[in-house]
């Protein structure tokens, strides 16, 4: 049986394919580079005192509203307010 695709997974494929770097990504988004390292690994950041987690939900809807953004504006859809 063929293992799913996780969710991270997906992130790193879909910022390769668009031949973006992290920090591109980041900076294209406002999430830090480090942020997308890390949601790329699909967990928080190890910090002191904080074990690292799965990232949570409505972090992963977050982070694809923000690349499907990015996604339209690299394909020509720029967004504006619609005033």
């Amino acid at each position: 049986m063929k293992k799913p695709i996780l969710e991270h997974e997906k992130a790193a494929a879909w910022r390769r394919a668009r031949g973006l770097s992290q920090a591109q990504l980041g900076k294209l988004t406002g999430f830090s580079p480090s942020a997308v390292y890390w949601m790329e690994k699909g967990a928080t950041a190890n910090r002191p005192g904080y074990p690292s987690r799965p990232v949570r939900d409505w972090v992963w809807l977050r982070y694809r509203r923000a690349c499907q953004g990015v996604d339209a504006e690299l394909n020509g859809r720029q967004f504006n307010w619609g005033l």
